[in-house]
């Protein structure tokens, strides 16, 4: 296929070049309104001026009639682009609808349609023919009917795309009108040679000017991209962006004169625009003068003011910043006011509530910790007493009513303890203690709890660890056993015959990190679906009368699937009504090597003999400490308050101290702290061990931060008592 040379290739060349710099240039702004099209429009003229070169370049007169409908692409494209890009610069939303763009689009497709189908009919074109421009051969054509059509169609998007620009730009002050006179006169360039095409004017017959405009409206583009960043901002659109903003926008220049403000701000000072624009800063806020003076030279400020008359005066968030020119000048300042009035007003009203609310959760807080401290110590007197005459001789009548006493002192405690349980949740201080466990041993532990319940009732109670679950975890055990409690608990009261299954099984297995799978089945009564979720929330149950015909305080699944939260699991039941219950729970844990199992039985004391020091004041806690202690072959002194407490570790031997927290005269906080300030004297340390009632969140932490080392809840546990001493107390 020949290739012909011709003189206009190099102009045509240029403007493909220049266009696609351009593009290149404004895909940066592509986030700004009207860019979009705007990219779309300059790459239309770079393919109506490339496709233009290569029509004009080969000589026979298929392969220019193919290039001639290619051309069509950017031909239809450059007028519906243009109206795009200006509705879009005005912010003209109404005529963005897909409605409108679909009507819009009908005539390029036809267009388009036309072009490609000109071999069969005659209503773009009429006769297509070569022609000689001197020794160049050049695309000789007659205009069909369709093609005036196109042509109207396309003069009325630019003229009125024209319009739009025109009317929106001069309503907008002086520093934006060059921008605005760039864009419309990078329209007008190219359909100049346009005219001269379509009116016979041409001094080169046949050869369509249009594409060689497109050189210079590339330039003018250039020209106003890189000198007045014609797309760094939307000018035109400030009429509904800023002019309707809630903020107060000031424009001043180097000179502090004001050369812009929107109608906010001039509600704001009280004064219109034409009795501030180019008034100096000082005079435009000359009722002001204390601002003035404050931010009158300041470049960059950020402030809360207070504008208006005494009687209704008015709060705004003040911010200045500099203006730059493109070669990062400073040109001026702008001033942006936000009122802030209703937000200050509710932002106080909003502190109000929360020192009433803290005041009240003070209060309950304060109240919760009187009420765990009061029941605590009687029910320490009550479940250590019996502990300790179920450990005589008694007949099997005696050993029963003592368990029942046992077992009742323990739903009590349980039940004290998903209260303190929950406080600490709600104030956010429940916090996860992992440890090595063995996964078996826990399982084995809780489900005997529950074994004379289920053989009182004849119900089954079976677990089922499946093969591939490892046994040896690091985790919180004891949140572990509580969740499962929780959910046994509720299996065994209500259910009343069948029986219950406790399964476990490996969910996910992700490097050390593993996930396993717990389920809780019943035969029981089961629960309505509509209840399925709120069972998980505090003080609900399936039906509140249960709370009466079955006890319960509504915590246990609320306290419940907030651990299996903290255990980075879900929890979910699966229930039908006279069906029966499955709650299922997910716990994420750390695999370890196996750990040997320690067993069920509590380790004995690793050091017989010790002498402990006892400061208590309540005569049963007393008795109850004193027969643990004496039980482990330790020899024990009492006291009764922190004075003398710290009297007989300044005259004595101890090996640890038991030390209450609430005591009359001096309370063990204050005992210890004397105690070690004395071991500062005498670079010593003894073990000093919380035995306290106070149980609610944080009180573990105000113990250990007055000096002591370890911290013990009563009901005083001998197992737990056991594993402190021997942590502390080396053998």
């Amino acid at each position: 296929m020949d290739w012909q040379y011709t003189p206009y290739t190099l102009p045509l060349l240029l403007s493909t070049a220049i266009g696609l710099v351009v593009v290149v240039y404004a895909w940066r702004y592509r986030t700004t309104p009207g860019v979009k099209p705007f990219i779309i429009l300059v790459l239309a003229t770079a393919e109506w001026s490339l496709t233009y070169v290569l029509e004009l370049a080969y000589p026979d007169l298929p392969t220019k009639i193919l290039w001639a409908q290619i051309q069509y692409v950017g031909i239809v494209l450059v007028p519906t682009m243009w109206f795009l890009f200006t509705l879009h610069y005005t912010d003209q939303r109404k005529w963005l609808s897909p409605r409108y763009l679909i009507l819009l689009s009908i005539e390029p497709a036809l267009t388009l349609i036309m072009a490609w189908t000109s071999l069969y009919h005659e209503f773009l074109w009429i006769h297509l023919r070569r022609e000689f421009l001197g020794d160049f051969a050049i695309l000789g054509l007659d205009h069909g009917p369709w093609f005036w059509i196109h042509t109207l169609y396309s003069y009325t998007l630019m003229v009125s795309g024209m319009f739009v620009i025109y009317r929106e730009g001069i309503r907008l002050p002086r520093a934006y009108r060059n921008q605005t006179r760039i864009i419309l006169a990078s329209a007008v360039v190219p359909w100049g040679g346009n005219i001269l095409y379509l009116t016979g004017l041409n001094p080169f017959p046949y050869l369509d000017l249009t594409p060689f405009f497109f050189l210079l409206m590339g330039l003018i583009l250039a020209w106003g991209l890189l000198r007045y960043q014609i797309l760094d901002i939307v000018p035109v659109a400030r009429d509904t962006v800023i002019e309707g903003m809630d903020a107060g926008i000031i424009v001043i220049d180097s000179q502090n004169r004001v050369v812009d403000i929107n109608p906010t701000a001039q509600r704001i000072i009280n004064r219109p625009a034409d009795q501030v624009i180019g008034q100096p800063g000082r005079k435009v806020f000359e009722k002001y003068g204390d601002l003035v003076r404050q931010f009158g030279s300041v470049s960059e400020a950020r402030e809360e003011i207070t504008i208006g008359p005494e009687d209704n005066p008015q709060a705004y968030d003040l911010q200045i910043s500099t203006l730059h020119d493109r070669n990062e000048q400073p040109t001026g300042r702008l001033i942006v006011l936000h009122n802030i009035t209703e937000r200050k007003r509710a932002e106080a009203e909003l502190l109000e509530a929360k020192e009433i609310a803290e005041a009240a959760n003070q209060a309950k807080s304060e109240f919760l910790a009187n009420i765990s401290h009061e029941i605590r110590t009687p029910m320490n007197g009550i479940i250590g007493m019996t502990e300790l005459i179920l450990s005589t001789r008694l007949n099997t009548e005696q050993t029963e009513y003592l368990n029942l006493v046992k077992n009742s002192a323990q739903n009590l405690l349980t039940v004290l303890n998903d209260i303190l349980d929950f406080s600490k949740i709600e104030a956010g201080k429940l916090e996860l203690d992992p440890t090595d466990f063995h996964l078996t041993q826990v399982l084995e532990n809780t489900v005997k709890l529950f074994t004379p319940n289920a053989q009182e009732k004849n119900l089954d109670l079976t677990c089922h660890v499946h093969p591939e679950v490892p046994n040896a975890l690091i985790g919180d055990s004891v949140r572990l056993c509580q969740i499962i409690i929780n959910l046994m608990s509720n299996a065994i009261k209500f259910t009343h015959r069948g029986g219950i299954t406790l399964t476990v099984e490996k969910q996910s297995d992700e490097q050390t990190d593993l996930t396993l799978h717990f389920s809780v089945a019943d035969t029981g009564i089961g629960i309505p679906p509509e209840k399925h979720t709120t069972i998980f929330q505090a003080f609900e149950q399936a039906d509140m009368s249960t709370t009466r015909q079955f006890g319960g305080t509504g915590l246990g699944l609320a306290i419940s699937a907030q651990l299996v939260h903290m255990m980075d699991g879900r929890i979910w039941v699966e229930s039908e009504v006279d069906k029966g219950s499955t709650f299922h729970f997910t716990a994420t844990f750390e695999q370890v090597k196996p750990i040997e199992s320690k067993g069920s039985e509590s380790p004995p004391l690793n050091r017989p003999g010790l002498h402990i020091l006892l400061a208590e004041d309540n005569t049963v806690s007393q008795i109850i400490a004193r027969r643990l202690l004496e039980k482990m072959d330790c020899t024990i002194t009492v006291v009764e308050n922190g004075i003398q407490a710290v009297e007989a570790f300044a005259q004595g031997s101890f090996h640890a101290i038991l030390m209450d927290g609430q005591m009359p005269e001096m309370d063990g906080l204050e005992a210890t702290a004397l105690i070690r300030q004395k071991e500062r004297e005498t670079d010593t340390h003894i073990p000093i061990i919380a035995l306290t009632a106070h149980a609610m969140a944080g009180d573990q932490e105000r113990f250990l931060d007055a000096g002591m080392d370890a911290y013990l809840t009563k009901p005083l546990n001998s197992e737990k008592l056991i594993e402190v001493l021997n942590k502390l107390i080396q053998a």
